[in-house]
């Protein structure tokens, strides 16, 4: 990876961290890695562990980054999260997976992204029904949320981020809002 992107990764997760600590997270890990790959973040509240993933771009060229996050790289995602779970001996109450996603600077947390299940295996019978925990979390947070469709599972939250901006490595200076908005990548 170029050093660049490596740069613009690297304040994306930063910012990620800072805004989950703000919020009354704990940092448990930056960057865990094992043989099958990397989980940006493990951040805990209470007995809730809530594994990260986060997507940085200075322009929507490509699609807006949460975009990147398929079902494959979910998948991925989940493995990786159940050897973290193993590596450490963890046993939260409740797990999450969320997606922060930073677009020309501005952050925004999609919690509960996808489920803590793969659908496929629920579909074939082999998983169980997404924990009551899981599926109410953006109503025991205590701040501002709003509930979104387009594709996200039932319950996943969308979160504005509301923290100082912080300048990211090429990120242009300002982007219209009708492009922040827009939910699908810009057709050029």
């Amino acid at each position: 990876m170029a050093d660049g992107r490596r740069a613009l990764g690297a304040a994306g997760e930063a910012r990620a961290a800072a805004w989950y600590e703000a919020h009354g997270y704990v940092v448990v890990a930056r960057n865990w890695r094992c043989r099958e790959g990397e989980i940006d973040l493990v951040v805990r509240r209470r007995r809730q562990l809530v594994f990260v993933e986060v997507k940085t771009r200075r322009t929507d060229r490509f699609g807006v980054p949460a975009e990147a996050v398929t079902p494959t790289k979910q998948r991925r995602l989940r493995a990786l999260a159940h050897h973290y779970l193993e590596a450490t001996g963890a046993r939260p109450s409740g797990l999450r997976f969320d997606v922060v996603s930073i677009l020309a600077g501005r952050l925004e947390v999609i919690e509960g992204a996808f489920l803590a299940t793969d659908p496929a295996a629920a579909a074939a019978g082999s998983a169980q029904e997404r924990p009551q925990d899981e599926r109410q979390a953006g109503h025991q947070r205590g701040h501002d949320h709003e509930d979104v469709g387009g594709g996200l599972p039932v319950g996943a939250v969308r979160v504005q981020a509301h923290l100082p901006s912080i300048a990211l490595p090429g990120a242009p200076p300002d982007i219209s809002p009708f492009r922040l908005s827009h939910p699908g990548p810009t057709l050029r």
